[in-house]
């Protein structure tokens, strides 16, 4: 096999490994706008069940409205929580996945130099930074959006307990009649 025709392979491998992980870092961006939507409309749905309930709860009992905040209070943090997990878990998975392949490009890539040692590592170690970098951005951009999330849910949370409270009810005791002046 010409040194060419293995530098054409070799660079093709590079190229289709840039081209896999580039494909697999939007895939794993899609996730993450899907769970980010899911969250969302769970979290919205949840605020506005809750909200609808509260003029009619003004007319019930301290009690029911207790009750009430406390379900309100674990669905959300279990939908946090949810939304923490599958944030880990998405994580997890890319970073296990991203280190995966490049243990694999490497290994790929270390084959065809000791077949041809006229390959430079350099290539496919500037291509491995590379994508480690696109990696770290992605995870950045990701970081931050979810954090900006809960972040949000959390005040949006905070000032849904607020209009929930039912006001305190004094009891406000008749004025007596029957006393004399």
């Amino acid at each position: 096999m010409a040194t060419d025709e293995i530098n054409k392979k070799y660079y093709d491998m590079v190229e289709t490994f840039k081209k896999n992980v580039a494909e697999s870092l939007k895939n794993q961006t899609n996730a993450w706008n899907e769970l980010l939507q899911s969250g969302q409309k769970n979290f919205v749905d949840l605020q506005q069940y809750y909200g609808k309930g509260h003029q009619e709860l003004l007319n019930q009992m301290k009690k029911a409205n207790t009750e009430m905040l406390e379900k309100l209070t674990k669905n959300y943090q279990d939908l946090r929580e949810s939304l923490q997990n599958n944030y880990n878990n998405l994580m997890q998975q890319s970073a296990t996945n991203l280190n995966k392949n490049l243990d694999q490009f490497k290994t790929n890539c270390e084959e065809a130099m000791k077949k041809v040692p006229a390959l430079s590592p350099k290539t496919y170690q500037d291509a491995m930074s590379e994508l480690k970098a696109m990696h770290g951005k992605t995870s950045e951009s990701i970081q931050k959006a979810f954090t900006t999330l809960i972040e949000h849910m959390d005040k949006s949370f905070r000032d849904t307990i607020k209009q929930l409270q039912l006001p305190e009810v004094k009891n406000k005791t008749p004025p007596r009649t029957d006393v004399k002046k």
